[in-house]
């Protein structure tokens, strides 16, 4: 059984590549969903001027904006532009989703944390990627990013399954918000974005 993988713009060459290079993996994905292979998958991709011409530039009041790629039931594809020095929000990927992020180009540090014993989340390890980096986001993974190179950061981020839902941590007020899919890893200002709002520790 081949996975159906609708391409969101058929007319750009480098998005149908991408999406009949991710529609080879069928089965692999479609039984057992795999890092490694997607990992593979993904090391062959390169940024092309097409591409990067079909993607949303970044408002300068957000660290980047989102373009879907793909969508299927078994994971989905986002390429994000980000804006220099503006980082985006400790965030996680929900209880369920998995998945890697490549840079197609930029320079960026990726932060992650974890809890302590007293349940509050602190830095774990900081990391420096570079062009052509794939980052392993195993599930659970809490962490933020941020670009810092001169050359414009771009980076393709796959999950499985999709995203249905983020929390967003706020570190200052103790608070994580539950986003919806569509919301970036920020405190949205549309409320309908926002599933629920707690605080991190009780």
């Amino acid at each position: 059984m081949t996975i159906s993988i609708k391409s969101q713009h058929q007319e750009n060459v480098a998005f149908l590549t991408l999406a009949e290079q991710l529609n080879n993996l069928q089965g692999n994905l479609e039984e057992s969903p795999n890092t490694d292979r997607l990992s593979q998958i993904l090391e062959g991709l390169t940024l092309t001027p097409d591409l990067l011409k079909s993607c949303k530039q970044p408002a300068s009041d957000r660290p980047y904006t989102k373009t879907r790629v793909l969508k299927s039931n078994q994971f989905d594809c986002d390429i994000l532009i980000w804006n220099y020095l503006n980082s985006c929000a400790i965030h996680d990927h929900g209880d369920e989703s998995e998945g890697v992020v490549k840079v197609l180009s930029g320079l960026l540090v990726n932060k992650t944390y974890k809890r302590n014993e007293e349940k509050l989340l602190v830095k774990d390890q900081e990391n420096i990627h570079s062009q052509d980096d794939i980052i392993s986001m195993p599930k659970g993974t809490i962490h933020s990013m941020v670009s810092i190179g001169k050359q414009q950061l771009v980076t393709l981020h796959c999950y499985y399954p999709p995203i249905q839902r983020m929390r967003v941590y706020d570190l200052a007020h103790n608070a994580v918000c539950t986003v919806k899919a569509d919301c970036g890893a920020w405190i949205p200002k549309d409320l309908r974005q926002i599933v629920s709002l707690d605080r991190i520790t009780v």
